[in-house]
């Protein structure tokens, strides 16, 4: 390893690459000069450097340098620093001017003794000080150049989408031109053909800008890490003592971050999701049919999304989970049994709860054992006249074991059910003069309940809590009231807890969902705006995440269930709003099993549909 600076033995940082922290010399840390004016070594420009494309990016102020012909090591050489640098280390080893006065040879003595007494007790602290910072700066400089990969994967995830773009107009004119040599009758398969092709190319696009958005944040995420790594080591070098502790501790989270990224290297080798081969299907079936007669023409095409199937150790993090959403195209599953379903949530048992939207009943049932099915009868008053009946259910785990809440608006309350047993356990009811109309909730693993309230137009925070042997549930917290500010909402009907302990509440009227931190209640952001497109809500009623954060939402107006990324963003949709296997007729409760399936309480139709 090169001559390191410590800013110690040099007073002049100048001499130093800044990204590398070594000092220039003639060789491989020869000062190298960009446009913009910036100056580094010539072994960070060498890594820095995409020679495929002939830039170079300078890390300081990100302007473009185009390479000379022979590459980095053609770039323009900083002479003027070099003369300086010369000519103060010409000046340090100048030899010091001898003093003429004379010390004692007593106090020589004294002096030298106390300053190797100083020497040895600091002299084991100041190695392993040195070997620290020496460690710290080469890993840092690993952490600063992995992090190249990210701008490889969005330059592919680019290509690739010019790729799908390019391809489309190719193969839309293929389709064309051949349709065109095939008798009238081709025509309205010519037509569905077309407009498959469209949908295959949105959903590849779909997918890359999900891909884009999510390595866009990783890459934000790096570089602030990379920041704050370079800031604590500058501290520690400006500081007269510096910290082993703290070194030690900054060399273990560069190590750790290096390790994180290994595999995001080979990424950018591969194809995230494009595969022509649909495209190129369709073509092959068209000029096939156009050969036979029309009598025997039978042409069978599912040109779906292709998704590359990759090993975990290729993908990033949620590409799975992404891969295995955009595959579903119909409903799987379909439970007949229960009329009117409104509601629903799965116990740890794997068992499904559904309610009746027109009765105060719960079934359990599983749906791979249909006639194995039990249910629960609420406890409502006769004095109490019929009116909503159940509209939200959710589990959670208290000193009872595992419980089945139970929103009645009828009588004011909330019940709490051993699904099991099929027993009351206790109920939960607001002071006599407050009005509460409880809707969808969700309880998180700390025992606290969010509750929205339809009628009040706000969400309530209840916590379970222990007394006298006695589990019980008090409200702690209340938030907004009618509107369409940030914060605010009309008619809330649902909320569903992300896996990072924030809150995302369906605001029904307001054809949005707003996301709260889930301590502090604090509004964070905003997903979807009113409409019937991707990414548009109308009536959002039922709202379920999974284990990584993927959304699920049930549009009762749109007849579907929208499906958006863990950062928001939306990538597909299931159902239809027509007559089909797949029409959904009124969608309502919504939930998302361990295996990533969707299922939804599809009330108009009386069934429930698996995804």
């Amino acid at each position: 390893m090169a001559e390191g600076c410590d800013s110690r033995l040099d007073s002049l940082d100048m001499f130093c690459c800044t990204i590398c922290f070594e000092k220039y010399n003639e060789t491989d840390q020869l000062p190298k000069l960009l446009a913009c004016g910036h100056t580094f070594c010539l072994t960070c420009h060498k890594g820095w450097a995409n020679v495929k494309k002939g830039l170079i990016i300078c890390p300081t102020c990100k302007d473009k340098s185009t390479l000379p012909k022979g590459g980095v090591a053609q770039l323009k050489t900083n002479f003027e620093l070099k003369h300086t640098m010369d000519a103060f280390e010409a000046q340090k080893n100048k030899p010091a001017v001898q003093s003429d006065t004379k010390e004692s040879t007593s106090a020589k003595e004294d002096e030298n003794v106390q300053q190797r007494d100083i020497a040895g007790a600091a002299d084991s602290s100041q190695h392993e000080i040195q070997h620290l910072l020496s460690t710290v700066k080469a890993l840092t400089l690993g952490v600063h150049k992995s992090g190249q990969v990210f701008n490889d994967i969005i330059d592919t995830i680019r290509g690739e989408r010019h790729d799908v773009t390019v391809k489309r107009e190719d193969t839309l004119k293929t389709i064309r031109r051949e349709y065109d040599e095939i008798v009238k009758t081709a025509l309205k398969r010519k037509e569905y053909l077309l407009q498959e092709v469209t949908k295959c190319c949105e959903q590849n696009l779909t997918l890359l800008t999900a891909y884009e958005d999510e390595y866009s944040r990783k890459k934000e995420d790096h570089s602030k890490f990379h920041g704050e790594l370079m800031r604590d080591i500058t501290r520690q070098q400006q500081d007269a003592k510096p910290s082993c502790e703290v070194l030690t501790r900054l060399c273990q989270s560069a190590q750790s971050r290096s390790k994180d990224l290994n595999h995001e290297f080979q990424i950018t080798s591969k194809k995230l999701c494009f595969n022509d081969d649909s495209f190129k299907g369709i073509v092959e079936d068209i000029r096939s049919w156009g050969q036979v007669s029309q009598n025997s023409a039978v042409l069978t095409v599912q040109p779906r999304c292709p998704v590359q199937e990759a090993s975990p150790a290729t993908t990033d993090q949620h590409s799975d989970s992404l891969n295995h959403y955009c595959l579903k195209s119909g409903a799987v599953g379909t439970y007949n049994a229960i009329s009117s379903p409104c509601c629903i949530t799965q116990l740890s048992t794997e068992e499904f709860a559904v309610a009746n939207k027109n009765s105060y009943k719960i079934s359990i049932c599983s749906f791979s054992s249909p006639q194995n099915k039990r249910s629960i009868q609420l406890k409502v008053s006769q004095a109490v006249t019929f009116n909503q009946g159940i509209t939200g259910m959710c589990t959670s785990m208290t000193g009872f074991g595992e419980t089945l809440i139970i929103s009645n608006p009828d009588q004011n309350e909330l019940q709490n059910w051993d699904p099991l047993g099929g027993n009351l356990l206790n109920v939960f009811r607001p002071p006599k003069k407050e009005e509460f109309d409880p809707a969808g909730m969700v309880c998180s693993p700390s025992g606290r309940l969010y509750v929205c309230d339809r009628k009040n137009h706000s969400l309530h925070v209840l916590q379970w809590y222990e007394l006298n042997a006695y589990w019980c549930c008090k409200k702690i917290a209340r938030i907004g009231h009618r509107g369409k500010e940030p914060g605010n909402f009309d008619n809330p009907s649902d909320v569903a807890l992300m896996p990072d302990g924030e809150i995302a509440v369906a605001d029904f009227k307001n054809d949005r969902i707003q996301i709260f931190d889930g301590e502090t209640l604090v509004f964070k952001r905003m997903i979807a705006t009113s409409g019937s497109e991707l990414g548009q809500l109308r009536g959002p009623s039922g709202i379920a995440t999974d284990s990584e954060g993927f959304m699920a939402v049930s549009e009762p107006l749109n007849h579907r269930v929208q499906l958006f990324t863990p950062g928001g963003k939306p990538f597909m949709t299931l159902g239809e709003a027509k007559e089909g296997p797949n029409y959904l007729n009124w969608p309502l409760g919504i939930t998302i099993t361990k295996a990533r399936e969707v299922v939804v309480c599809d009330r108009g139709n009386d069934k429930v549909k698996v995804y």
